[in-house]
């Protein structure tokens, strides 16, 4: 077996079905961080931070994100239970 590659990550938002990043289109950036985890962002294919788009974000109650890789959860925010 092969080691994953960045064609094996799937994107979920409410507004992308389950998605290979291969398939989206060039301005779809994917990051994470230590204050923001997982992260989905719509470039506009510019380099002005001001100017992208969240598309799904691990903490974002209103744009949930789930992140996969063939299947293997990373990352998966739909549905949190936020009261807990």
């Amino acid at each position: 077996m092969s080691k994953p590659s960045y064609h094996d990550l799937h994107i979920t938002t409410k507004d992308i079905k389950r998605t290979s990043i291969f398939d989206l289109p060039f301005n779809v950036l994917v990051i994470c961080t230590r204050t923001g985890g997982w992260e989905v962002w719509d470039t506009h294919g510019g380099v002005n931070l001001f100017n992208y788009t969240l598309l799904g974000g691990e903490y974002d109650e209103e744009r949930p994100l789930r992140l996969d890789i063939n299947g293997e959860t990373i990352v998966d925010s739909f549905g949190v239970d936020k009261s807990a």
